[in-house]
């Protein structure tokens, strides 16, 4: 009879605990920016393709980064600008603007063959989840790898859509390099 209360007494204990724990998972810490950092799916480490090899390569940095317009025009983000992701094998990324680092998490690629998605999906799943959990469809990448297109899905947490040319570089991009006043 004892060791039954004592049982139950621990799962008790158990589900309260449980319960405190998800409750500071929804609230979340601040981040140094004021944003709520959110959840990170585990990282998973990813499959060895020529997409994996190349993304996992350096810096990958909005060279252009457009907004379908009403009209059918292109408008440039210039917002956007300049945003980098670094990934990495083990399935964690870090990203940022410029020579900032303001985010990291965990990516996940799925490579195509459907019909829709011929060249495969990038996953990116932020900490910080408020309008940084995106969801790519690469819609080309130059042979020698130095240059794809990325073009986000409507699964995105900010559902702006938006087409990206992305570059690789050595280093985090700077203002200068992209002739950016400051």
């Amino acid at each position: 009879m004892k060791g039954q209360k004592m049982l139950v007494w621990m799962l008790l204990l158990g589900i309260a605990m449980t319960g405190c724990i998800n409750d500071k998972r929804k609230s979340g810490p601040q981040n140094p920016e004021g944003t709520v950092v959110g959840t990170v799916s585990p990282p998973l480490t990813q499959p060895n393709s020529r997409e994996t090899q190349l993304l996992s390569r350096n810096f990958w940095v909005a060279e252009f980064y457009v907004i379908p317009g009403d009209q059918g025009q292109l408008i440039p983000a210039r917002h956007n600008k300049g945003l980098w992701w670094q990934f990495n094998m083990d399935g964690t990324f870090v990203g940022g603007q410029w020579q900032e680092q303001n985010d990291h998490g965990s990516w996940f690629w799925r490579p195509g063959g459907g019909q829709y998605d011929r060249n495969g999906m990038l996953y990116i799943d932020s900490a910080v989840d408020d309008q940084r959990d995106v969801e790519f469809q690469i819609q080309g990448i130059e042979d020698d790898g130095s240059v794809m297109s990325f073009v986000k899905t409507q699964n995105s947490a900010n559902k702006e859509p938006g087409m990206l040319k992305m570059i690789t570089l050595m280093t985090m991009p700077t203002k200068k390099q992209f002739g950016v006043e400051e």
